[in-house]
């Protein structure tokens, strides 16, 4: 078996029959129209692994209600998400380095945008957005405080494997906002059989 680490241009196009798509580890690349007019998926997974949302339309006229885009994601590109009426929520990386034109063109005026960084590499970010049919990136975007906690990956250590105290990801943004370490190894604790 060959892994997969590309999703083609229209390879899902005008497919009507998915309603939520989980795309796996591993797949670092979504080439432009891959989920164009799937009109009736309202939810799809990205993986951590997913480095770049290459061409147009990748998800316009789609039923998506809210979506992360992982760290690593440098750029949206144009029409990604035109048209998607039912998009309600996007979380941005502190990674995004350009939003191009018209990326949220004829989307809900009252979407949240949540954007993982700070105020001041926002302010530099948006020297980088095309505004155009982007309105609502004046408006509508607000810079997550962090404010919310959870530890994930954590890992207690044994006698054969290290531990680890875990990361500490935000509960809005999902960014890592703090790595744990390593726990050492326990020592081997000797059985003694008792016959």
């Amino acid at each position: 078996d060959l892994p997969v680490t590309c999703i083609y241009s229209r390879a899902f196009r005008e497919n009507t029959f998915p309603k939520k798509i989980v795309i796996p580890e591993g797949v670092t690349l979504i080439r432009a129209n891959a989920f164009f007019k799937c009109s009736n998926l309202k939810e799809i997974i990205l993986p951590n692994s997913l480095k770049e949302l290459s061409g147009a339309g990748i998800f316009a006229y789609t039923a998506i209600e809210s979506l992360k885009i992982p760290d690593g994601i440098t750029s949206i590109s144009s029409a990604a998400f035109m048209s998607c009426t039912n998009l309600s929520k996007v979380i941005l990386p502190d990674t995004i380095e350009k939003i191009f034109q018209s990326a949220f063109r004829d989307c809900p005026d009252n979407i949240e945008i949540i954007y993982s960084g700070t105020e001041e590499q926002w302010n530099l970010l948006q020297s980088n957005i095309n505004f155009k049919n982007n309105d609502l990136l004046k408006t509508n975007v607000t810079i997550c405080d962090h404010a919310n906690t959870s530890i994930i990956n954590q890992a207690d250590a044994t006698c054969t494997t290290k531990g680890y105290t875990g990361d500490k990801q935000c509960d809005t943004c999902k960014k890592i906002v703090e790595k744990g370490t390593d726990i050492p190894m326990k020592d081997h604790t000797p059985v003694v059989d008792a016959a």
